[in-house]
């Protein structure tokens, strides 16, 4: 049984071993990965100024402030139910408005007294409200300063 013993401590002495060896292994490849991400940091700080961050920082603020707004303009359209207020076609619909009325003069329609553009019905001020609306989403640049801002950041 001394024998058989002997072997069972050589057995767990080499397993052991392999054990501290693989962990030891394990322990050097994160060294390794920790190494490449310390160097990745630093090559980072390098390349950009405290300018630079800086300007990052401003372009995301601005970025968060313009959606913000742009999700008061969906509040505007929901609250009025108009739907596919995103839509091309509603673009087109409000464009085509825009046109007509500058055709006939009217930049600062609607107004008081003023009928509906559509049906020339005498407008109430809920309608003349919506309209209004109609004419600040079509005028809004918020997405597409969002676009340039995001792009601006990107570079």
């Amino acid at each position: 049984m001394n024998g058989n013993s002997e072997k069972k401590r050589k057995s767990l002495t080499n397993l052991n071993a392999e054990l501290l060896r693989t962990q030891i292994n394990s322990l050097n490849a994160q060294f390794v990965e920790l190494d490449t991400v310390v160097n990745k940091i630093a090559a980072a700080q390098a390349a950009c100024s405290d300018k630079q961050l800086q300007d990052l920082i401003t372009l995301n603020e601005q970025i968060v402030a313009l959606e913000t707004k742009a999700l008061g303009l969906k509040e505007i359209a929901e609250v009025n139910s108009v739907r596919l207020y995103e839509s091309v076609e509603f673009k087109e619909f409000i464009t085509a408005a825009d046109v007509y009325l500058k055709t006939l003069d009217q930049s600062t329609y609607p107004g008081p007294g003023d009928r509906c553009l559509y049906c020339n019905q005498p407008l109430e001020d809920s309608a003349a409200e919506l309209l209004a609306n109609y004419k600040r989403l079509l005028n809004d640049t918020t997405r597409q300063d969002i676009q340039r801002l995001s792009r601006e950041r990107r570079h």
